[in-house]
């Protein structure tokens, strides 16, 4: 597909940019709103989320607390200056912005402070999707440009839903609700009346606020951009006929304000039920047309350069593709209902990849004759097809510099031509892998203070998705980890290069591993290795040792190695 010609601009930190990305941050500049009777809401500070404060009888009640300690902090020291009255009770909208929690918490009474939130918040948070949390992580660093430099030409102009997003390793204090919500329901709060809604969007676990006295909504529902149905960094399949349905809702309770947990506050019915109604509408109107396309014997390819919105849709404000792409709609929509096969029977087992790159190569003249070709598109403004022309090249040489450079520059020129954030942040972050300037396999997964936080057993668990087939080949072995301090163990049992891991008690016949639950930490936090510990005395072995020494290696995780 050639590329619209798009004049970029240049902004503030020296960022290049479509100039339409460059406005949609303006609305992110930091913002204290007096919204309706003791009800303010904070816009863009530090973190991608918002903060709502809701003034009670005796204290007050905060909506979210971002994605770190650190935002938390940073949105009561704002609130602070309105009121300083204690922070009585904490309401989560979902589960990604309760990672802050704990700073609302007073030191010497923390039991003082209600938490709510839907019943599977607390699921959610702590287990997720640990076994690809490595991915995850380095994804999601990828999405939110944390790989590209706060100024120059690849800064990240915003980060779409908000201003900007910080990750925090180590700062992060989340506190499970101490009160849950299964069905609508109405409460009072420190002399506050709210009705609490369970709903879904990008997470089932959305909690709709419905404030009836004053007539305010908040809610992680109305993002005011289109939707990220189809999230490249990998996520659940998100049900857009749930999300649109959760809009609805929100607009049967005929708002006078809407305060969203991403993107600038707005007043007025009438508006608000106009932009619900748009905004529901190109929901279903691309999971409908998708679901009319599957019927029609289409791919997702084929969709994506038939479907889009109807002009009465496409110039809205608050539907334009600064976040999530509505061609990446389709293809998630698509996958989530039909898998990963599309139409074209030559697809189930096609060459290997570097086969075909070869092949291609060697019928287009040689690679001379190909890089040349992909220059002169780059010339033309098709950095797209130059791209993918210098991708044959590189399948078949892929440490060659030229090659690197070329792609990392026509990466670099659709970056900076994007109207998302998020695809721009995905081709500036591989443009600078290319060019040796990232590397985001270094992002830190893991830490000692996530591992003290989640179950004793889910790092244990882990370790099967890091057997390497190579060293485990021909191996079995039996062994129990446990965790003396909390009489709670694991059993490991190698075979046919799989690690079943189970939870068994400590009277078992097979060689043992003992040790605190706070050592284990800090091997798999990445702060110690076990061949210290066993030799300080913090950790021992019961039984065979060498057994012990036989399973452990067959992780990747080398501070395993005994």
């Amino acid at each position: 597909m050639t590329d619209t010609p798009i004049q970029v601009a240049t902004g503030p930190k020296g960022e290049i940019a479509h100039p339409d990305l460059l406005r949609h941050g303006e609305q992110f500049a930091p913002k204290l709103s007096h919204i309706a009777e003791n009800v303010w809401h904070l816009v863009g500070v530090r973190s991608i989320a918002n903060c709502t404060m809701i003034e009670g009888e005796t204290g007050i009640i905060l909506v979210d607390s971002g994605s770190s300690i650190d935002d938390a902090e940073a949105f009561v020291s704002e609130f602070r200056k309105i009121t300083d009255k204690p922070i009585v009770a904490v309401l989560y909208t979902h589960s990604h912005y309760c990672r802050g929690a704990s700073a609302y918490l007073p030191a010497d009474n923390p039991g003082a402070v209600q938490i709510w939130g839907h019943e599977k918040v607390d699921h959610n948070y702590k287990h997720g999707r640990p076994e690809i949390f490595p991915t995850y992580v380095r994804k999601i660093s990828t999405q939110m440009g944390n790989h590209c430099p706060p100024e120059g030409p690849d800064a990240p102009p915003n980060a779409g839903l908000g201003g900007e997003y910080h990750t925090s390793a180590g700062r992060y204090g989340y506190v499970s609700p101490t009160h849950t919500v299964s069905e609508p329901t109405d409460v009072t709060i420190d002399g506050v009346e709210f009705r609490l809604i369970p709903s879904i969007s990008d997470t089932d676990d959305c909690l709709t606020i419905w404030l009836p006295g004053q007539r305010v909504v908040i809610e992680n529902i109305f993002w005011r951009l289109y939707p990220n149905f189809g999230a490249i960094r990998g996520e659940f399949y998100r049900k857009p006929v749930l999300w649109a349905q959760s809009v609805e809702e929100i607009r049967q309770l005929h708002p006078e304000h809407i305060l969203g947990c991403h993107g600038i506050p707005y007043s007025g019915e009438d508006k608000i039920q106009e932009m619900l109604s748009d905004y529901r509408d190109a929901i279903l109107y691309l999971y409908d047309q998708t679901i009319r396309g599957i019927n029609l014997g289409l791919d997702a390819d084929e969709m994506v350069e038939r479907i889009r919105l109807p002009d009465s849709l496409r110039d809205n404000p608050v539907l334009q593709e600064h976040y999530g792409e509505f061609q990446f709609g389709i293809r998630g929509v698509y996958n989530g209902i039909m898998g990963w096969y599309g139409t074209d029977t030559a697809q189930l087992k096609p060459v290997p990849r570097k086969v075909e790159a070869a092949r291609l190569v060697e019928r287009m003249g040689g690679p001379e004759a190909v890089f040349q070709d992909a220059r002169h598109w780059l010339d033309k403004g098709d950095a797209s097809w130059a791209a993918q022309l210098v991708t044959y090249l590189l399948r078949c040489d892929p440490e060659n510099a030229d090659y690197r450079q070329f792609k990392a520059d026509a990466l670099r020129h659709m970056g900076q031509r994007q109207r998302s954030s998020i695809t721009r942040n995905y081709y500036l972050t591989q443009a600078r892998e290319l060019e040796g300037k990232a590397d985001t396999f270094k992002v830190p997964h893991r830490s000692v203070g996530k591992v003290l936080e989640s179950d004793p057993g889910t790092y244990v668990e882990l370790l099967r998705y890091e057997v390497d087939p190579t060293r485990a080949a021909g191996k079995r072995g039996r062994m129990l980890i446990q965790f003396d301090d909390l009489s709670r163990g694991y059993m490991i049992e190698l075979a046919n290069t799989v690690a079943r891991i189970t939870p068994a008690p400590a009277a078992q016949d097979a060689p043992t591993l003992l040790m605190a639950f706070a050592d284990w930490a800090e091997v798999i936090g990445g702060d110690g290795c076990l061949h210290d510990l066993l030799a300080a005395g913090r950790a021992r072995i019961t039984g065979d040792a060498q057994v012990v020494r036989e399973v452990l290696s067959v992780f990747d995780n080398r501070s395993l190695e005994v």
